[in-house]
């Protein structure tokens, strides 16, 4: 982990890292061309979102009728999170 001059915190692994954001108010892509696919199943009360890249890379959320985020995972893709409260995925540069 690395900390900018900005107050800003970079860090990245070739395993899993988890974080408690606490309270979620947005997740979102950055690039909404670079979806290659997203499907989204509805199932005993939960809404599932998989979101493909091109290039690899891809999003998983999942939400319970009360908006409560139940999952929310990104694999091969790079995670922003903004003042606290919103969560940008985009891919990795090439």
């Amino acid at each position: 982990m690395t900390t900018s001059p900005d107050g800003s915190v970079a860090a990245s692994s070739d395993q899993s890292v988890d974080l408690d954001l606490g309270h979620i108010d947005a997740i979102g892509i950055r690039k909404l061309v670079d979806i290659e696919s997203h499907e989204i199943t509805r199932v005993a009360g939960m809404t599932s979102h998989h979101i493909r890249l091109y290039g690899g890379g891809e999003v998983i959320l999942a939400f319970n009728e009360q908006g409560q985020i139940i999952n929310c995972r990104g694999l091969e893709v790079e995670t922003t999170i903004l003042n606290g409260r919103e969560v940008v995925f985009s891919k990795k540069p090439a």
